[in-house]
C-alpha cells in the first residue's frame, strides 16, 4: 500500500508543480503592466525584483486549483489508458482506496492555498503597495521624474536623473499665486539619504508681495540644504494610501469584524465577512477541482469518451464564473455565500455521484 501511495502521489505532484509553474508564467503577463509602470519610475534593480516577487502570491490562489484539476485529470486518464487502474482494481482495491491518497494530498494543498490566500498574499500585496507608494508619492525624486504626477499645475522641470535617489542640474519653475509671478529654484545636485533630502548649491529667485507699488525680488543662495524628504513629497503630491480587506490577513479581518460590530458599521462588517468567504472559496477550489479531474478522467474499456472532457470543463467554468460573479456582491453576504460556497458543494456532489456510477460499472 505504501509503494502504491508513493507512486500516485509522486505522479500527481510532478504534474502539479509543472502546471503551477506554467500558470504562474502565463498569468504573470496580467501583471506586466503594473511591473512596467513601476520599472519606469525607479532605477533600483533590487526594488524591481522585490516588486516582481511580491506579485507571485497573488497569482498562486488561482494557479493552484487549476493545476490540481490538470494533475488529477492527466494522472487518472493515464491510469485508465495504460490499464493500471484495471490492474489495481483486480488486486481488490476499490475506487475509494485508489483515489484516497490524491484526495488527502488535495486537502493538504487546500490548507496550503488558504494560508497563501489569507496570509502570504495580503502580506506581499501590502508590501508591494508600500514600495509602489514610496516610489510614486513619497519619493520626491520619482515624482520629479514623472511630470504628470505633480500636484503643482503649470510647473516646468529640467534635470538629469542619476538614479532613484539622486539627480543633478535641477531647474524648477512654478507659478507663485500670491504675487502672480514665477518662482525659480535651481540646484547643482539633489539626493536622498536615509529619508533626508540633501540639496547642494541651491538658489531661489522669487517675489515678495507688498501692498505698495514696489516689486521686491528675493534671491537666496545656499551651499547645502537638508530637509525631510516627506515634506517635499507632501507639497508636490499628497499621500494616497488606503487599506481595504484585500490587504489584511484573515486574523486582522476577524479583529476588524469585531470592531465594526461594536461601531455598528454594517457595510464594513459585511465586506470583511465576504472577503473571508472569498478566501475559503479559493482554498477549497483545490479539492473541488481535484474531484472533478478524477471523476471525469476515468474511462472503462477501450472507448474514449470526449463528452467527459466537456462535462469537466463546464463544471470548472461554473465554479470560476460563480467566483467572478461573487466579487460584485461585496456588501451582500447571502448572495456572496451562494456564489462562493454553493458551486463547490454542487460540483463535489455531482463528481462523487459520477464516481459511484463508474464504481458500479454503469459508465
Amino acid at each position: 500500500m505504501c509503494i502504491f501511495w508513493k507512486y500516485l502521489i509522486r505522479s500527481y505532484l510532478k504534474i502539479f508543480f509543472l502546471s503551477t509553474f506554467s500558470f504562474i508564467s502565463v498569468l504573470f503577463i496580467t501583471k506586466l503592466k503594473d511591473i512596467a509602470s513601476f520599472a519606469a519610475i525607479t532605477y533600483s534593480f533590487s526594488k524591481i525584483i522585490k516588486y516582481v516577487i511580491y506579485q507571485i502570491p497573488s497569482i498562486l490562489p488561482i494557479a493552484i486549483p487549476i493545476s490540481c484539476l490538470i494533475s488529477s485529470f492527466i494522472l487518472f486518464q493515464k491510469l485508465s489508458h495504460s490499464n493500471e487502474l484495471t490492474a489495481l482494481r483486480s488486486c481488490g482495491l476499490s475506487f475509494k482506496k485508489i483515489i484516497s491518497p490524491i484526495i488527502i494530498i488535495s486537502i493538504l494543498i487546500s490548507f496550503l492555498n488558504f494560508f497563501i490566500t489569507s496570509e502570504l498574499t495580503p502580506f506581499c500585496r501590502i508590501n508591494s503597495k508600500k514600495i509602489y507608494t514610496y516610489e510614486t508619492t513619497l519619493n520626491p525624486i520619482s515624482i520629479l521624474k514623472s511630470h504628470q504626477m505633480l500636484k503643482i499645475k503649470n510647473a516646468y522641470i529640467d534635470t538629469k536623473f542619476l538614479d532613484t535617489n539622486s539627480i543633478k542640474n535641477l531647474m524648477f519653475i512654478m507659478p507663485n499665486k500670491s504675487t502672480n509671478r514665477l518662482t525659480l529654484f535651481t540646484a547643482k545636485k539633489l539626493k536622498i539619504k536615509k529619508n533626508i533630502l540633501i540639496c547642494e548649491k541651491a538658489s531661489l529667485i522669487s517675489h515678495f508681495a507688498r501692498e505698495n507699488s514696489f516689486d521686491d525680488l528675493i534671491i537666496e543662495n545656499q551651499d547645502i540644504i537638508k530637509s525631510n524628504a516627506d515634506n517635499l513629497s507632501k507639497y508636490m503630491k499628497p499621500k494616497n494610501f488606503s487599506l481595504n480587506p484585500n490587504y489584511l490577513s484573515t486574523k486582522m479581518l476577524l479583529v476588524r469584524d469585531k470592531i465594526d460590530k461594536q461601531l455598528i458599521k454594517p457595510k464594513n462588517y459585511i465586506f470583511s465577512k465576504v472577503e473571508i468567504l472569498r478566501r475559503i472559496s479559493l482554498a477549497i477550489s483545490a479539492l473541488s477541482f481535484t474531484l472533478i479531474g478524477i471523476s471525469f478522467s476515468i474511462e472503462i474499456g477501450k472507448k474514449r469518451d470526449k463528452k467527459k472532457i466537456f462535462q469537466a470543463s463546464l463544471l470548472t467554468l461554473f465554479i470560476l464564473i460563480s467566483f467572478t460573479i461573487g466579487k460584485a456582491f461585496k456588501y451582500q453576504y447571502l448572495i456572496a455565500y451562494i456564489t462562493y460556497i454553493l458551486p463547490h458543494l454542487l460540483t463535489s456532489m455531482f463528481s462523487i455521484f459520477h464516481l459511484k456510477k463508474i464504481s458500479g460499472g454503469i459508465e
